[in-house]
């Protein structure tokens, strides 16, 4: 499963999961499924700066959560500045936007 926090000087403003959407919207614009990133973005009105992107798999391992692109343009229209994310090799990386 894929999760999603935002954080707003390092405070937990928002979360989200991958899933799929109900948003009319959304589905209208051909979008039936809904990224992490994406997810916690839209259930807030607050702006963050940051969010940390983490895959976990049953085993209770880490594994890749990099956000795709649609994702990344998302972020940067939001005024994200940074996304760490979780990688193959069970460690955090970053990407600044």
């Amino acid at each position: 499963r894929v999760g999603a926090v935002l954080l707003k000087k390092g405070r937990v403003v928002s979360r989200g999961f991958n899933s799929l959407t109900h948003r009319s919207d959304l589905k209208r614009a051909g979008y039936y499924s809904i990224h992490a990133e994406v997810s916690c973005l839209l259930r807030t009105k607050c702006k963050g700066d940051t969010i940390v992107v983490v895959r976990v798999l049953r085993n209770g391992k880490m594994t890749c959560a990099k956000p795709c692109d649609k994702c990344l343009l998302y972020a940067e229209h939001a005024g994200i500045r940074k996304i760490y994310y979780s990688d193959w090799d069970e460690t955090i990386k970053l990407i600044k936007v």
